[in-house]
């Protein structure tokens, strides 16, 4: 009886450490979301020194088009405007002709963005890619452009901008035939607090998942020595698969072990 009373302990603190890794991620996401209106976002009245924000909302979509901030300017109606909401896959939406995009194929995302006169330091964090990309960042007196495509599932980018307003431009390549776009949520922050958003976060999942692996090897040593066996392999199953589905969900950690992984070879 009493083995059985420390396994439920034991059980208890697997599920104790998988809910307090959903609940940091999830209640910081859902309580620092901001909307995109029509490809703009206002961030004149938030501090990103203190948060980091996911940034949700409609982008300006140009299918079939790998477009530059220059195309913009001289040949803006050569260019009609979709809107599409990130994160999401691109071939849940119809074009004008109310024919589906298709997943294979290449597409440009861009949005504007308005900061405050103290913000110049600034990052944004894109996960789940599916594809190649390139991303490029323009303001009034400053210029960032990528020179090749990346293949990274993830994609952290720190720039120094010297005016209020600017746009981000995502180039985006993908010759998957299941799914394209940006998958999960968008983070934007100052340079300092987006490198803590992202090493924070890693940090956590990694603790949980050596934590949650010690466990199973705990259980597993119980079944060598033939002590309640379908008891501790139920348990042991459990923390190994807890462990799998966060190290399979933090994109971050696996582009750090897998660093060049694309999503055009590996579905997640």
């Amino acid at each position: 009886m009493k083995k059985w009373i420390n396994n439920f302990y034991i059980l208890i603190f697997c599920f104790l450490i998988f809910g307090f890794t959903y609940y940091s991620i999830t209640n910081f996401t859902n309580r620092n979301n901001l909307q995109i209106e029509n490809g703009y976002l206002d961030l004149s009245d938030v501090n990103l020194d203190k948060n980091v924000f996911c940034i949700e909302g409609n982008w300006e979509f140009y299918y079939d088009k790998l477009l530059y901030t220059e195309d913009f300017i001289d040949n803006v109606e050569n260019y009609p405007k979709e809107y599409i909401r990130l994160p999401g896959n691109w071939n849940r939406y119809k074009d004008k002709n109310n024919n589906k995009f298709p997943s294979e194929g290449k597409a440009t995302y861009r949005i504007k963005i308005k900061v405050n006169e103290s913000q110049r330091d600034i990052g944004i964090n894109i996960n789940n890619i599916w594809g190649k990309s390139k991303i490029i960042i323009k303001s009034a007196s400053d210029f960032i452009e990528e020179r090749d495509f990346s293949n990274s599932v993830v994609r952290m980018k720190l720039f120094h901008i010297d005016e209020k307003e600017f746009e981000i431009l995502i180039q985006l390549e993908n010759s998957d035939s299941l799914k394209s776009g940006i998958l999960k949520s968008i983070y934007i922050g100052s340079e300092k607090s987006i490198t803590n958003f992202r090493d924070k976060y890693m940090l956590i999942d990694i603790s949980c998942i050596i934590s949650l692996i010690m466990l199973s090897l705990y259980f597993f040593t119980k079944i060598y020595q033939k002590n309640e066996l379908v008891l501790n392999l139920s348990l042991g199953v459990y923390s190994i698969s807890a462990a799998l589905f966060l190290a399979m969900n933090d994109e971050m950690l696996i582009t750090k072990i897998f660093t060049n992984l694309s999503m055009e070879k590996y579905l997640i």
